[in-house]
């Protein structure tokens, strides 16, 4: 079952590694299956910014796994219940827009993040593997500024391959 953690839960938890009290999430609906191409994307909107690759690195190994499964966490509260199931190639972007006054990333500073996540869609079948097979491309980027709080978009598009291509 999925736990859903508030952001100064989750800001707790990587400060001091103390898990709060868990809430378990809504009931997951079943996903359907699409036939591949008939769907034309599927957003995954998360209301977390993820961690940068420049801070996991500079993290200790017990602080990384820390990192890891918070945001792990984060994106499956989020990704968790989805209603769609991607059964071939695709191409993943990751965006992230942040509240005004907040230091924005260089895109490659998604890596990790984006890894995580889709682990945690291959976890959930959304999509069928991550192996170069199934995700031809991962997009990173655009990091942009928005009004409000900032917010993470993870989209999966399918790839149609056209006969003998």
């Amino acid at each position: 079952m999925t736990e859903t953690w508030t952001h100064q839960e989750l800001r707790r938890y990587l400060e001091t590694g103390q898990k709060p009290t868990p809430k378990p999430a809504s009931k997951p609906v079943e996903p359907a299956t699409f036939a591949h191409g008939d769907l034309e994307s599927l957003t995954v909107r998360l209301e977390a910014l993820p961690p940068s690759q420049n801070a996991f690195n500079s993290q200790s190994m017990k602080e990384r796994m820390r990192t890891k499964k918070a945001w792990r966490l984060v994106c499956e509260h989020y990704a968790d219940g989805l209603p769609a199931r991607f059964d071939g190639p695709v191409d993943i972007q990751m965006e992230v827009h942040f509240p005004k006054g907040a230091r924005r990333y260089d895109v490659g500073n998604l890596a990790a993040a984006e890894k995580i996540m889709t682990d945690v869609m291959v976890g959930l079948r959304v999509i069928k593997n991550d192996s170069p097979d199934y995700v031809r491309r991962v997009i990173l980027g655009p990091c942009e500024r928005t009004d409000g709080n900032g917010y993470t978009l993870y989209t999966i598009r399918p790839v149609i391959i056209e006969a003998g291509g």
